[in-house]
């Protein structure tokens, strides 16, 4: 199922108090590089790591996007979806929990999340998954094999 329409996202990046301000300096005429680093340094720490990657940033069909180039001379460039706060925890979920592989490690689940979208402090991902209910140590529980050494059977023999 869709978490939103186009319009539904360009609205929330609009709202969003980080990306909001950003999205609309990117839909006027482009400020001086300089004056948008000066401007990035007063900022807060997760807005200064946006804003610092101003020419990463593009406004697609009013949608903020973070290019993203890769490969050994950056020879591949994807762009990654830029990610409202509004939609951060129902898109982690997804990602953490998978029909296949029930609840995915925090590296897993950030991987997955790097292919589609981008939003400064991603590393948010490992507290969400330390604060998953079945995630959790209590929730682990020892597997006991059926199978235990029985050195008159052999090294793996069944104790019946």
């Amino acid at each position: 199922s869709v978490l939103w329409t186009s319009d539904d996202l360009r609205e929330a990046q609009l709202r969003d108090t980080v990306l909001g301000p950003l999205c609309a300096a990117k839909s006027g005429e482009p400020p001086p590089l300089d004056s948008v680093y000066t401007f990035a340094s007063s900022r807060p720490e997760r807005e200064r790591i946006l804003w610092l990657q101003w020419e990463s940033l593009r406004l697609i069909d009013g949608v903020l996007q973070r290019e993203h180039a890769w490969g050994a001379d950056g020879e591949y460039v994807e762009q990654v979806l830029v990610l409202p706060e509004r939609y951060r925890t129902a898109v982690f979920q997804r990602a953490h929990l998978t029909h296949a592989h029930g609840h995915l490690p925090w590296t897993t689940t950030l991987q997955r999340l790097h292919q589609q979208v981008y939003w400064p402090g991603m590393k948010d991902v490992q507290r969400w998954i330390g604060g998953c209910e079945w995630c959790r140590p209590s929730h682990a529980q020892a597997i006991v094999s059926p199978i235990r050494p029985d050195p008159s059977k052999g090294p793996a023999s069944r104790d019946t």
